[in-house]
């Protein structure tokens, strides 16, 4: 993964164009690889695909810096925001979800 090169880095945006039939191939698990690789990182835009959410109940990695997330185009069922909130906190618990990532 290129985190390992990069652990310094705090910024970090990684584009995806939206598609009702193939979404994002990232999922939830990703920050979790974000907070063990990057550490530094305190501003993350990317598409993840929200539906599919981790099996384990405490994520493998987790960051206590202050982190603003931008998980735009990333498909999300309502009835799985709570989980979704959950993980993200349990990952990036200082985390603030912007809704528009300033450039």
């Amino acid at each position: 993964m290129f985190g390992r090169s990069w652990p310094e880095m705090t910024s970090l945006t990684i584009e995806y164009a939206t598609s009702e039939t193939e979404p994002p191939s990232l999922t939830l698990e990703a920050l979790s690889l974000f907070a063990t690789h990057m550490p530094a990182l305190q501003r993350l835009r990317i598409g993840l695909d929200a539906r599919i959410i981790p099996k384990a109940t405490k994520p493998s990695a987790r960051s206590m810096r202050s982190i603003e997330l931008s998980l735009e185009n990333s498909p999300l069922d309502e009835i799985s925001w709570p989980d979704v909130a959950v993980y993200i906190s349990g990952v990036y618990p200082k985390a603030f979800i912007s809704p528009d990532y300033p450039d």
